[in-house]
């Protein structure tokens, strides 16, 4: 509706605030701009985020634990964990597969349970949709192109990315990638991650992480289904990482009055997935989604903890559940579909 800021101006002022309007949208941008001006002391952003884990198993009507657990609090209360693992571990663990495949988005629920209608509704109707909307409302000249870059970053979600790359392999100057990125975080399409860092300022100079906002935009992209957990492990590593992010991102991400913040580690070729900072203290929380995790995959993680004397850190695994020592440092396993409903 043409000037619709204007009209809903209009009768909420001749109303003397007794009308309430709410106005929804796939993305922040279709609040931005004009809309702000003409909208002033009278708009309120809210975010609705996708479904969490939890409200997902509420939907369905199936069981979950009452007892949140916090990461910094895991040392006392990790045996609640193992004790609702006893019993509820297998349908849980189809629970969580089908929540990273399809099951952030509410109408999917209702679709047949093959995945092929919610797959092709989540490309379609929610990632589609946004990228439409931000095309027209940011006068992006070179649609393909755009999209181009969009599809690249979901596909390559939980990649350390460098816009100088990734402008010379599309063809794009740096300066358009950028704009891009901007594009696509404010449609909330996609999430940056930084490296670990001293210092605010220097985000903008160091390492940077693209992760997809919905580990279903990656799943519905490449038309994933129950049977190819199996078949390609290393693609659902990625994808139950970038669910791990969205979960601790939520619960630690920016938090002014915790002082909490989450970013990833990297010295040389060493990497920890996640640092989960409150304070001044730390969790390192790493995602390994296979049956058999070697001592070598955990020696990033291990020398980080003797180094900062931290006293335990987190793996995600696909099924383990224990805690363990490895060369001195304690380390809790826990399953991704009971840390999924951790929080």
């Amino acid at each position: 509706v043409p000037d619709w800021q204007t009209i809903l101006k209009r009768y909420y002022d001749l109303s003397e605030k007794k009308i309430k309007f709410i106005i929804s949208g796939s993305q922040s941008v279709l609040l931005e701009g004009k809309n702000k001006e003409t909208m002033a002391g009278r708009i309120f952003d809210y975010y609705l985020p996708p479904l969490s884990f939890n409200e997902f198993m509420k939907i369905k009507g199936e069981k979950i634990s009452n007892d949140k657990i916090d990461l910094f609090d895991l040392a006392k209360n990790f045996h609640i964990l193992s004790k609702f693992n006893f019993g509820e571990a297998n349908k849980m663990e189809e629970s969580a597969r089908e929540y990273i495949l399809w099951g952030q988005f509410p109408e999917c629920l209702k679709m047949p349970q093959d995945g092929s209608s919610a797959a092709s509704y989540i490309r379609e109707s929610v990632v589609g949709k946004i990228l439409q909307d931000i095309i027209i409302i940011y006068k992006i000249r070179k649609p393909d192109d755009f999209k181009i870059v969009a599809y690249y970053f979901i596909n390559n979600s939980g990649s350390i990315f460098e816009v100088d790359n990734i402008a010379r392999e599309v063809g794009i100057s740096p300066l358009t990638i950028n704009k891009y990125i901007k594009y696509l975080t404010k449609g909330y399409l996609m999430d940056i991650l930084y490296k670990e860092h001293r210092t605010i300022v220097k985000r903008g100079r160091i390492l940077k992480k693209a992760y997809a906002a919905s580990p279903n935009f990656i799943s519905s992209i490449n038309s994933y289904s129950f049977s190819n957990f199996d078949q390609i492990p290393e693609a659902f590593g990625k994808i139950m990482e970038g669910a791990v992010f969205d979960l601790i991102k939520s619960r630690y991400g920016n938090d002014i009055i915790e002082k909490a913040n989450v970013f990833f580690w990297r010295d040389g070729q060493k990497e920890i997935d996640f640092i989960v900072s409150k304070g001044k203290e730390r969790i390192p929380v790493e995602v390994k989604f296979s049956n058999n995790i070697s001592l070598k995959e955990l020696k990033p993680m291990v020398e980080y903890l003797g180094d900062k004397k931290i006293p335990y850190g987190v793996v995600v695994t696909k099924k383990d559940i224990g805690e363990r020592i490895v060369d001195g440092q304690k380390l809790y396993f826990i399953p991704c579909h009971l840390f999924l409903q951790m929080f």
